[in-house]
């Protein structure tokens, strides 16, 4: 009898802890809305570090890359996958004198973000160059219509 109750107490633990587990599971998701990502980045193997940027979008299921692009250095960028609350993408920051490819992912945990970018930065004067972006998001709220 004594080991029925504790096999049934067991039982009850375990399915309050699926219950509790699947809630915190969905809580963690990516939750769609106007995101801040602070941006910041270094050429792989230059000690110097550069100054960081922000970048507020709107981000939805359908939409959830944090664009880089700054002033002059538009990024096109393509979504490759989806692992969970991960994503990963293909961009192209290319203009008219370097080639600027590579490969960028972000893990979602609710509200918050973390995530990077790989690039080769390739010109005719100086040798192929890697650069990673680094990113780190917040979400603000819900998106702001125009």
């Amino acid at each position: 009898m004594r080991m029925q109750i504790k096999g049934a107490a067991l039982c009850g633990l375990l399915v309050s802890g699926l219950v509790v587990s699947s809630v915190s599971a969905e809580e963690e998701m990516m939750q769609p809305g106007q995101w801040e990502f602070e941006v910041w980045y270094n050429f792989v193997g230059v000690p110097q570090r550069f100054p960081s940027y922000t970048q507020v979008q709107c981000i939805s299921e359908g939409e959830p890359i944090p664009d880089i692009s700054r002033a002059g250095h538009e990024c096109r960028q393509q979504l490759e996958g989806e692992f969970g609350r991960t994503y990963t993408w293909q961009l192209n920051c290319s203009t008219d004198w370097e080639m600027v490819h590579g490969m960028g992912r972000i893990h979602y945990w609710g509200e918050r973000a973390r995530g990077d970018v790989h690039l080769q930065v390739i010109n005719p004067y100086n040798p192929p160059q890697p650069m990673v972006f680094h990113i780190k998001g917040q979400r603000l709220g819900e998106c702001q219509s125009d």
